[in-house]
């Protein structure tokens, strides 16, 4: 679960292989439309390295891909100290690793 400052709350699935990070992001169907995204989800792509998560959302938008690019901390499986290109973001859980 996160929440942002803009009351957007994406939801993501990261997978992790090294350190590139890919997956998907979803919004509740609400705010997809709210944001003008023809989709409620879009892919994952980015890295962390070491405590630094740095994640980019490809959303279709009505007239065209809008990117939304995602940064954080990662604190004792949390998400903080977030950035999504102004608004801020955190995760506040359940945050788990998934091994595969």
């Amino acid at each position: 679960q996160t929440s942002q400052s803009n009351n957007y709350n994406p939801t993501f699935v990261f997978q992790q292989s090294g350190t590139t990070i890919s997956g998907t992001a979803s919004l509740p169907s609400h705010e997809a439309s709210r944001a003008g995204f023809r989709s409620p989800s879009g892919p994952v792509t980015g890295t962390l390295h070491g405590d630094q998560l740095s994640v980019t959302v490809t959303w279709n938008g009505q007239n065209g891909p809008v990117t939304g690019k995602y940064t954080a901390t990662i604190v004792q499986g949390r998400l903080s100290n977030g950035n999504a290109g102004g608004p801020t973001w955190n995760g506040t859980g359940p945050t788990q690793c998934v091994a595969q």
